[in-house]
């Protein structure tokens, strides 16, 4: 029988595959850097706007605007806000 402590202590023991699908997945929602443009600006945005909305500046965001991949700690915030903003346009 597992106590509850040893069971807490494997599951906060990272899981390397799993960091690694969730980081893949995420990325792979990232849409390519034309429809991100083209997501911001059908909602009427700047580039200053969004990157304020994310903590970055709006050279960071342009970046990603022009192809770099966004590092992990802003990931997840920018592609939630492109689906956002994409199921806005659409609705």
């Amino acid at each position: 029988m597992t106590n509850v402590s040893e069971t807490e202590e494997v599951s906060s023991v990272s899981d390397p595959r799993g960091e690694l699908l969730e980081a893949a997945s995420l990325y792979l929602r990232l849409p390519d850097a034309r429809r991100r443009v083209r997501i911001r600006e059908d909602a009427f945005l700047t580039q200053r706007q969004v990157a304020e909305a994310l903590g970055v500046s709006a050279m960071t965001l342009s970046r990603w605007e022009r192809g770099v991949r966004p590092r992990a700690r802003h990931a997840q915030a920018y592609v939630e806000l492109l689906e956002q903003l994409q199921e806005l346009a659409t609705a």
